[in-house]
Protein backbone atom coordinates (compact mmCIF):
# COMPACT_ATOMS: atom_id res chain seq x y z
CA UNK A 1 0.00 0.00 0.00
CA UNK A 2 2.90 2.33 0.85
CA UNK A 3 4.47 1.66 -2.56
CA UNK A 4 1.17 2.38 -4.29
CA UNK A 5 0.70 5.68 -2.42
CA UNK A 6 4.28 6.73 -3.09
CA UNK A 7 4.01 5.86 -6.79
CA UNK A 8 0.70 7.71 -7.09
CA UNK A 9 2.21 10.84 -5.56
CA UNK A 10 5.16 10.61 -7.96
CA UNK A 11 2.81 10.29 -10.93
CA UNK A 12 0.73 13.25 -9.76
CA UNK A 13 3.91 15.29 -9.40
CA UNK A 14 5.08 14.25 -12.87
CA UNK A 15 1.69 15.17 -14.30
CA UNK A 16 1.87 18.63 -12.70
CA UNK A 17 5.39 19.20 -14.06
CA UNK A 18 4.55 18.10 -17.61
CA UNK A 19 1.29 20.05 -17.68
CA UNK A 20 3.05 23.20 -16.48
CA UNK A 21 5.78 22.82 -19.10
CA UNK A 22 3.20 22.33 -21.86
CA UNK A 23 1.17 25.34 -20.75
CA UNK A 24 4.34 27.45 -20.68
CA UNK A 25 5.18 26.32 -24.22
CA UNK A 26 8.55 24.84 -23.26
CA UNK A 27 7.72 21.13 -23.59
CA UNK A 28 9.27 19.10 -26.41
CA UNK A 29 7.65 16.11 -28.15
CA UNK A 30 8.88 13.58 -25.60
CA UNK A 31 7.48 15.58 -22.68
CA UNK A 32 4.12 15.86 -24.45
CA UNK A 33 4.06 12.08 -24.92
CA UNK A 34 4.99 11.52 -21.27
CA UNK A 35 2.05 13.69 -20.26
CA UNK A 36 -0.23 11.69 -22.57
CA UNK A 37 0.88 8.37 -21.09
CA UNK A 38 0.33 9.66 -17.56
CA UNK A 39 -3.11 11.03 -18.41
CA UNK A 40 -4.10 7.79 -20.13
CA UNK A 41 -2.94 5.64 -17.21
CA UNK A 42 -5.01 7.79 -14.86
CA UNK A 43 -8.16 7.34 -16.99
CA UNK A 44 -8.12 10.89 -18.33
CA UNK A 45 -8.62 10.23 -22.06
CA UNK A 46 -10.00 13.66 -22.93
CA UNK A 47 -7.04 15.41 -21.30
CA UNK A 48 -4.73 13.07 -23.22
CA UNK A 49 -6.56 13.86 -26.47
CA UNK A 50 -6.12 17.58 -25.86
CA UNK A 51 -2.40 17.13 -25.15
CA UNK A 52 -1.96 15.11 -28.35
CA UNK A 53 -3.70 17.80 -30.37
CA UNK A 54 -1.26 20.35 -28.97
CA UNK A 55 1.66 18.09 -29.87
CA UNK A 56 0.43 17.53 -33.42
CA UNK A 57 -0.12 21.26 -33.83
CA UNK A 58 3.59 21.84 -33.14
CA UNK A 59 4.72 18.76 -35.11
CA UNK A 60 2.21 17.56 -37.69
CA UNK A 61 4.43 14.70 -38.86
CA UNK A 62 4.60 12.86 -35.52
CA UNK A 63 3.15 9.47 -36.50
CA UNK A 64 3.18 7.95 -32.96
CA UNK A 65 1.20 10.96 -31.71
CA UNK A 66 -1.37 10.54 -34.49
CA UNK A 67 -1.70 6.81 -33.74
CA UNK A 68 -2.14 7.45 -30.03
CA UNK A 69 -4.73 10.17 -30.76
CA UNK A 70 -6.71 7.99 -33.17
CA UNK A 71 -6.75 5.13 -30.66
CA UNK A 72 -8.13 7.43 -27.97
CA UNK A 73 -10.74 8.85 -30.34
CA UNK A 74 -11.89 5.30 -31.13
CA UNK A 75 -11.96 4.39 -27.44
CA UNK A 76 -14.10 7.44 -26.65
CA UNK A 77 -16.37 6.64 -29.62
CA UNK A 78 -15.50 9.80 -31.56
CA UNK A 79 -15.52 7.86 -34.81
CA UNK A 80 -16.06 10.73 -37.25
CA UNK A 81 -13.12 12.63 -35.84
CA UNK A 82 -11.04 9.44 -35.71
CA UNK A 83 -11.76 8.75 -39.38
CA UNK A 84 -10.95 12.32 -40.39
CA UNK A 85 -7.69 12.17 -38.44
CA UNK A 86 -6.63 8.89 -40.09
CA UNK A 87 -7.37 10.27 -43.55
CA UNK A 88 -5.43 13.44 -42.73
CA UNK A 89 -2.20 11.59 -41.90
CA UNK A 90 -2.49 8.50 -44.12
CA UNK A 91 -2.59 10.71 -47.21
CA UNK A 92 1.12 11.40 -46.71
CA UNK A 93 1.89 7.89 -45.36
CA UNK A 94 -0.24 5.57 -47.54
CA UNK A 95 1.79 2.43 -46.78
CA UNK A 96 1.85 2.78 -42.99
CA UNK A 97 0.47 -0.49 -41.66
CA UNK A 98 -0.58 0.84 -38.25
CA UNK A 99 -2.67 3.55 -39.89
CA UNK A 100 -4.28 0.98 -42.19
CA UNK A 101 -5.26 -1.10 -39.16
CA UNK A 102 -6.77 1.93 -37.46
CA UNK A 103 -8.78 2.73 -40.59
CA UNK A 104 -10.15 -0.81 -40.68
CA UNK A 105 -11.02 -0.65 -36.97
CA UNK A 106 -13.09 2.44 -37.68
CA UNK A 107 -14.67 0.85 -40.76
CA UNK A 108 -15.57 -2.21 -38.69
CA UNK A 109 -17.27 -0.06 -36.07
CA UNK A 110 -19.19 1.62 -38.88
CA UNK A 111 -20.42 -1.75 -40.16
CA UNK A 112 -17.89 -2.28 -42.95
CA UNK A 113 -16.43 -5.59 -41.78
CA UNK A 114 -14.91 -7.26 -44.84
CA UNK A 115 -11.88 -5.00 -45.09
CA UNK A 116 -10.62 -5.81 -41.59
CA UNK A 117 -10.82 -9.56 -42.11
CA UNK A 118 -9.15 -9.33 -45.53
CA UNK A 119 -6.31 -7.20 -44.16
CA UNK A 120 -5.63 -9.66 -41.34
CA UNK A 121 -5.59 -12.63 -43.71
CA UNK A 122 -3.29 -10.85 -46.16
CA UNK A 123 -0.75 -9.78 -43.55
CA UNK A 124 -0.69 -13.11 -41.73
CA UNK A 125 0.06 -14.75 -45.06
CA UNK A 126 3.25 -12.73 -45.40
CA UNK A 127 6.47 -12.99 -43.40
CA UNK A 128 8.45 -12.08 -41.50
CA UNK A 129 6.34 -9.84 -39.28
CA UNK A 130 7.87 -7.42 -36.80
CA UNK A 131 6.65 -6.77 -33.26
CA UNK A 132 4.63 -3.67 -34.06
CA UNK A 133 2.69 -5.49 -36.77
CA UNK A 134 1.68 -8.16 -34.25
CA UNK A 135 0.46 -5.40 -31.95
CA UNK A 136 -1.51 -3.64 -34.68
CA UNK A 137 -3.08 -6.90 -35.86
CA UNK A 138 -3.87 -7.90 -32.28
CA UNK A 139 -5.72 -4.66 -31.67
CA UNK A 140 -7.62 -5.10 -34.92
CA UNK A 141 -8.61 -8.64 -33.87
CA UNK A 142 -9.95 -7.24 -30.60
CA UNK A 143 -12.09 -4.83 -32.58
CA UNK A 144 -13.63 -7.63 -34.63
CA UNK A 145 -14.06 -9.76 -31.49
CA UNK A 146 -11.54 -12.43 -32.47
CA UNK A 147 -10.17 -12.61 -28.95
CA UNK A 148 -8.23 -15.87 -29.17
CA UNK A 149 -6.35 -14.64 -32.24
CA UNK A 150 -5.76 -11.29 -30.53
CA UNK A 151 -4.17 -12.99 -27.51
CA UNK A 152 -1.84 -15.01 -29.74
CA UNK A 153 -0.75 -11.95 -31.72
CA UNK A 154 -0.28 -9.71 -28.69
CA UNK A 155 1.75 -12.37 -26.89
CA UNK A 156 4.09 -12.47 -29.89
CA UNK A 157 4.36 -8.69 -29.71
CA UNK A 158 5.22 -8.84 -25.99
CA UNK A 159 8.27 -10.96 -26.78
CA UNK A 160 9.80 -7.79 -28.25
CA UNK A 161 8.12 -5.28 -25.89
CA UNK A 162 7.59 -7.14 -22.59
CA UNK A 163 6.67 -4.09 -20.49
CA UNK A 164 4.02 -2.62 -22.80
CA UNK A 165 1.27 -2.25 -20.22
CA UNK A 166 -1.41 -1.55 -22.83
CA UNK A 167 -0.75 -4.85 -24.60
CA UNK A 168 -0.72 -6.70 -21.27
CA UNK A 169 -4.06 -5.25 -20.19
CA UNK A 170 -5.50 -5.86 -23.66
CA UNK A 171 -4.64 -9.56 -23.35
CA UNK A 172 -6.23 -9.67 -19.90
CA UNK A 173 -9.35 -8.01 -21.31
CA UNK A 174 -9.50 -10.64 -24.07
CA UNK A 175 -9.48 -13.36 -21.42
CA UNK A 176 -12.43 -11.63 -19.72
CA UNK A 177 -14.32 -11.67 -23.02
CA UNK A 178 -13.58 -15.40 -23.30
CA UNK A 179 -14.85 -15.98 -19.75
CA UNK A 180 -11.41 -17.04 -18.48
CA UNK A 181 -11.11 -15.19 -15.19
CA UNK A 182 -7.91 -16.73 -13.82
CA UNK A 183 -5.59 -15.76 -16.71
CA UNK A 184 -7.27 -12.34 -16.81
CA UNK A 185 -6.41 -11.83 -13.13
CA UNK A 186 -2.82 -12.93 -13.78
CA UNK A 187 -2.61 -10.42 -16.63
CA UNK A 188 -3.86 -7.47 -14.61
CA UNK A 189 -1.53 -8.39 -11.75
CA UNK A 190 1.35 -8.42 -14.23
CA UNK A 191 0.33 -4.95 -15.40
CA UNK A 192 0.37 -3.69 -11.82
CA UNK A 193 3.93 -4.92 -11.32
CA UNK A 194 4.87 -2.46 -14.07
CA UNK A 195 2.60 0.38 -12.94
CA UNK A 196 0.98 -0.07 -9.50
CA UNK A 197 -1.23 2.97 -10.14
CA UNK A 198 -2.80 1.75 -13.41
CA UNK A 199 -6.47 2.49 -12.72
CA UNK A 200 -7.72 0.23 -15.50
CA UNK A 201 -5.89 -2.78 -14.06
CA UNK A 202 -6.85 -1.94 -10.47
CA UNK A 203 -10.52 -1.55 -11.36
CA UNK A 204 -10.74 -4.76 -13.36
CA UNK A 205 -8.74 -6.76 -10.85
CA UNK A 206 -11.12 -5.74 -8.07
CA UNK A 207 -14.14 -6.81 -10.13
CA UNK A 208 -12.55 -10.08 -11.22
CA UNK A 209 -11.53 -11.06 -7.70
CA UNK A 210 -15.12 -10.59 -6.54
CA UNK A 211 -16.45 -12.59 -9.50
CA UNK A 212 -13.98 -15.38 -8.81
CA UNK A 213 -14.95 -15.46 -5.13
CA UNK A 214 -18.61 -15.72 -6.13
CA UNK A 215 -17.84 -18.53 -8.56
CA UNK A 216 -15.93 -20.43 -5.89
CA UNK A 217 -18.62 -19.77 -3.28
CA UNK A 218 -16.27 -17.85 -0.99
CA UNK A 219 -18.65 -15.01 -0.19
Amino acid sequence: MHNYTSQKKNIEKAEDITTTAINMGIADDSLHMLAVKIQSSQKKPYEAINTLRQLIKRNNNNIPAYIYLINLLIQTNQLKEAEATVKEIIASHPDHFGLKCLMERINFKNGKKDGAIKLIQTILGSNPLNGNVYNDLGNLCIEIEEYTAAIELLEKYLKTSPVDITAITNIATCYIKLGKLEPAIIGFRAALTIDPTCNYALHNLSILNKRLETRLGLN
